[in-house]
């Protein structure tokens, strides 16, 4: 049997003592390398949301604009459902201020009416309805004035349309014409991001983009 020296030992306790020391600092490393990834990925994750934030606000409008667009689809082709079993023409006036219990809405309003034909003097206003209202109050949309449109070179864009079910539409009475009504925010200078419903030909096809 070999014999064991006191120096055996200490070496022993030594290498044991060092091993334990460089597995605490392994293990104080890698906590200190998670730490620095979590920071990173929040840094990180920060930098997209505040980038994200300007395109969101810019677009948001548009969004709005869109949904109103949808909105107004929607009621004009129940409308035209209406005007072929009442067997009634129908009228809508966009109205440039909504009324003034609507007006906190900040929301886009237009007058409903019905008559015998698009000819006839004798319209009986319905409703006004209002399209795109707001919880905010804050007006953010508009209707395109006519004017506007043209001066921006976009021809036929509607203030007033007619729809008799016999007739068709009155101001698309041959296939090939186009109308349309446009909705921007109140704060565009530009009608480049304005949102559209497109009404074609006598029959009225309704899209929006």
């Amino acid at each position: 049997m070999c014999p064991i020296h006191d120096t055996d030992g200490a070496e022993e306790r030594w290498s044991q003592a060092e091993w334990e020391h460089y597995e605490l600092w392994e293990k104080v490393e890698a906590r200190a390398r998670r730490i620095r990834r979590a920071w990173i990925s929040a840094g990180a994750a920060v930098f997209l949301v505040l980038s994200a934030v300007p395109i969101v606000v810019s677009r948001s409008v548009q969004w709005r604009g869109l949904s109103a667009a949808r909105e107004l689809s929607q009621l004009l082709t129940t409308l035209k459902r209406e005007a072929g079993e009442k067997q009634h023409a129908f009228r809508i006036t966009l109205i440039e201020q909504a009324p003034v219990e609507d007006a906190s809405l900040g929301a886009l309003a237009l007058e409903i009416a019905w008559g015998p034909s698009c000819r006839s003097p004798l319209f009986l206003s319905q409703q006004v309805a209002v399209l795109g209202a707001q919880p905010s109050g804050r007006p953010t949309l508009q209707w395109v004035a006519s004017a506007r449109a043209r001066e921006a070179g976009i021809p036929n864009v509607l203030q007033r349309w007619c729809y008799d079910p016999i007739e068709g539409s009155e101001q698309t009475p041959q296939a090939e014409d186009l109308a349309a009504f446009m909705i921007t925010s109140v704060n565009e200078l530009s009608l480049d991001r304005s949102s559209t419903v497109l009404v074609s030909g006598p029959s009225a096809e309704i899209s929006f983009e």
